[in-house]
């Protein structure tokens, strides 16, 4: 029987879990805000985004397995996404099953900026149909093509 990947709401009994994914050096290296910073930083900048009404935060489970995290970030008329994938579930298609899964529940224009130099990422975000606008920086933006530009 295949395993459905599915999402439910982080909460602060996540923050070993995510801080953990966040520290990774693959995920240090793909990240746009970089950086090493405390377990207690961590859980503050936790609870501050759970309260706010502008941010989501899903623990993508594949089965009961914690496989990443997706958030959104109400950003205009859409969503700004941002993921991570635990490293024990790189390659493996969860990350797309989980970014797409989060695109069809928020149900709006979404876009991401995501590094050049993560293809990983880049090809993620393809195949869930954000395709790249532009570049600068080193950072491709791509958008859903409902993104109203």
């Amino acid at each position: 029987m295949t395993k459905v990947l599915t999402l439910r709401p982080a909460s602060m009994a996540d923050a070993e879990r995510l801080y953990a994914w966040r520290m990774d050096p693959q995920t240090q290296a793909a990240s746009l805000s970089g950086g090493d910073f405390s377990f207690d930083h961590h859980c503050r900048w936790l609870q501050s985004s759970l309260n706010r009404p502008d941010r989501q935060i899903c623990i993508a489970l594949l089965g009961d397995q914690p496989v990443g995290m997706v958030r959104a970030d109400r950003d205009g008329g859409g969503w700004l996404l941002s993921w991570a994938i635990a490293p024990a579930a790189r390659g493996q298609g969860a990350g797309r099953q989980m970014v797409a899964a989060m695109i069809a529940q928020l149900q709006s224009p979404v876009r991401a900026e995501i590094k050049n130099d993560n293809p990983a990422s880049l090809r993620m975000a393809a195949a869930v149909g954000l395709l790249p606008r532009h570049s600068k920086d080193g950072i491709v933006t791509v958008y859903s093509d409902d993104w109203l530009l």
